[in-house]
């Protein structure tokens, strides 16, 4: 016993420390989000008023991380201009596939920084079986619904006179907080059934007898949540668009979101296997392996309620309505 419970703590070790890189709770805090790029581009077009949402909070980037995107970011820029003022269809065939490198390599670094849902997902996988497949959809689905939703809303925006920018920036700030609340409820939810049902059936062996609708409504609310666009995404749709060059920024924002998803399936397999691995040193103890789940699960909710609360909470108390 004394055995198991050793290669349990170093099981659990490895999850969080490998974790913490990513963990949005470290760093300096601020209120602004990374659509503070936008809010920069776009401070000439858009002036602050009474009404302007407050974002939710973000930690602060890695410099690292600060320089290669915006090293990046510089050489995307470049290569929009290059491929609206060239003729060459072999160049400009060149230039493409730069821009699509440069997006997919800008979408791992700035995913890799606070946010982009990896703590979300980390806690989700603690609380959930799942095959092994389901962490790699799971990062993709919300990689691709948080640039999708970018291009939905520079669709939506395009057509109408003012500022693109200004317009797709306030709808995101709210798009994010309310994902937040959404996350918020339906972790409480589940948190409750969680305890009532360990607490019903606990001598019983239909312990996990709701757990596959359970999953349902936390997965279906979980991909829901990822329906908030990327600023990063939007910069590139708003400088595609003034170019006239609107279907290469769509390109380059799918190519950019691939490229979110690694750091986002990342953090969803850091759980997944740290779990696996807890239940299978347990599998011959069911007694055991079901009050582990029950922890694993606990503390999943809390962490995932506490989080969504730290950094959803300057736009709940700055709401206008």
């Amino acid at each position: 016993m004394n055995n198991k419970l050793k290669y349990i703590f170093i099981i659990l070790f490895f999850t969080f420390a490998s974790y913490l890189f990513c963990n949005p709770f470290l760093g300096n805090s601020s209120k602004k989000l990374e659509t503070n790029n936008i809010e920069q581009d776009t401070e000439n077009e858009t002036v602050k008023n009474n009404t302007t949402p407050t974002p939710v909070r973000s930690s602060k980037q890695r410099e690292s991380l600060i320089k290669k995107q915006k090293i990046l970011r510089e050489k995307l820029g470049k290569f929009f201009f290059d491929l609206k003022n060239s003729s060459d269809k072999t160049h400009n065939q060149k230039i493409i596939w730069n821009i699509l490198l440069a997006s997919f390599l800008y979408g791992i670094f700035h995913a890799a920084g606070p946010g982009h849902r990896k703590t979300i997902v980390f806690s989700m996988y603690l609380t959930r079986k799942s095959k092994i497949w389901e962490p790699a959809v799971t990062g993709l689905a919300l990689a691709f619904l948080h640039g999708g939703t970018a291009i939905f809303l520079m669709m939506l925006f395009s057509g109408i006179s003012s500022s693109i920018s200004a317009k797709t920036n306030n709808v995101a700030i709210y798009l994010e907080g309310f994902s937040y609340l959404l996350i918020i409820v339906t972790a409480v939810v589940l948190l409750i059934h969680e305890i009532i049902s360990f607490i019903k059936y606990q001598n019983s062996s239909s312990v996990c007898t709701n757990e596959n609708s359970q999953n349902k409504i936390g997965y279906i609310s979980f991909l829901i949540s990822g329906c908030y666009p990327c600023p990063g995404a939007i910069l590139v749709l708003v400088l595609s668009f003034t170019l006239k060059i609107l279907k290469i920024g769509i390109a380059s924002v799918l190519a950019m979101s691939l490229g979110m998803s690694i750091p986002i399936i990342f953090s969803a397999y850091l759980a997944w296997f740290g779990k696996t691995g807890i239940f299978k040193i347990l599998k011959q103890n069911e007694k055991q392996a079901s009050i582990t789940a029950f922890i694993l699960s606990c503390f999943g909710y809390v962490l995932l309620i506490g989080f969504s609360l730290y950094i959803a909470l300057p736009f709940f108390l700055n709401l206008h309505f």
